[in-house]
């Protein structure tokens, strides 16, 4: 968006950059970058206020009650909120119905802007310990954030983990 300005983690995407899809993707699945957020809003919405609300209708769908969004990168705002119930939904919807895990599995990716390549690294630094995905995060009120899925012992594992002291 025009008025929007660099917070947290971010790929410093140049206005004018054509990214794929999929490149998008990796720039939010496996780098966590916020921008790429606010690019993937426009590109599907129109308008970040749009996507918001196609995020929460989508929640709804999913019947994560306990999930309101107010942005589309997740950083900390009044009234925009999860728990951990509602990113298990998530994450069993995700890995049953869509082929992320492909792009979440990715220990790292490389992107060519104006001529430089640049490696971008996974944030889930277990992610070749036998982690294949799904998405870290760090909020000051969240706290630090970890969603695990491992295929160990035949099994379908999900791990979400919140930093301790920030539970309430």
């Amino acid at each position: 968006p025009k008025d929007y300005s660099f917070e947290g983690k971010v790929a410093y995407l140049n206005k004018g950059t054509v990214v794929s899809v999929e490149q998008l993707l990796e720039f939010l699945l496996v780098y966590s970058a916020n921008d790429a957020a606010y690019a993937a809003a426009e590109y599907v919405s129109g308008s970040t206020n749009d996507f918001i609300t196609l995020m929460n209708s989508r929640a709804r769908q999913l019947n994560m009650t306990n999930t309101n969004f107010q942005n589309p990168d997740g950083l900390d705002q009044l009234n925009h909120y999860t728990t951990l119930n509602d990113l298990l939904i998530l994450s069993i919807y995700i890995l049953e119905n869509t082929k992320l895990i492909d792009i979440t599995n990715k220990s790292k990716f490389y992107f060519d802007q104006s001529g430089e390549v640049k490696e971008y690294k996974n944030t889930n630094l277990i992610i070749d310990s036998g982690f294949i995905g799904l998405k870290t995060g760090w909020t000051s009120n969240a706290g630090l954030t970890f969603v695990g899925y491992n295929q160990g012992n035949n099994r379908n594992i999900i791990t979400i983990a919140v930093s301790y002291t920030h539970l309430t």
